[in-house]
């Protein structure tokens, strides 16, 4: 999941613990909310916000002021713009299945994924601090090298 408060970021949180309580994962599954980036008038250093017209108030679309700041470079960069981090969430669920502290190994091991958006973004790295994102129309794509494979490859 990512933030479950308004203006939060993407990064993946859990909600609730493993457990077998049914009552507790329908109560936590009940209680999740979608992603709602900040308000562009605070002016936020990365991600989306959402633009609110100044007179009324009415909710006039989402950017992401710093992609729009730099876009005329020649490669701006649109990775923290997205609000969905998919990948970080799975890698999440995953690395709490292989913890044996609290799993047991002989179990069949399931995620079951409530996604609202796209696999369009990954976690942060040292290289990219607001993650990888895919070639997409109107976005430039970022290369990388994966060791090992001795190639640029396109994300």
């Amino acid at each position: 999941m990512t933030s479950q408060t308004p203006g939060g970021n993407r990064n993946p949180m859990q909600v609730i613990p493993l457990t077998a309580d049914k009552a507790a994962v329908q109560a936590a599954i009940n209680g999740l909310k979608v992603f709602e980036p900040p308000d562009c008038s605070t002016n936020p250093a990365a991600g989306s916000c959402l633009d609110y017209d100044v007179n009324t108030g009415v909710f006039t679309g989402a950017s992401c002021l710093v992609y729009e700041l730099h876009s005329n470079e020649p490669e701006p960069d649109p990775s923290s713009c997205n609000s969905s981090n998919v990948g970080g969430a799975l890698l999440w669920a995953a690395n709490t299945l292989s913890d044996t502290t609290i799993t047991r190994p002989e179990s069949f091991w399931v995620v079951v994924a409530l996604l609202s958006g796209p696999a369009n973004v990954t976690d942060s790295t040292p290289t990219y601090p607001y993650g990888f994102v895919p070639c997409t129309r109107g976005f430039q794509c970022l290369m990388i090298t994966i060791p090992g494979a001795g190639t640029a490859n396109r994300v």
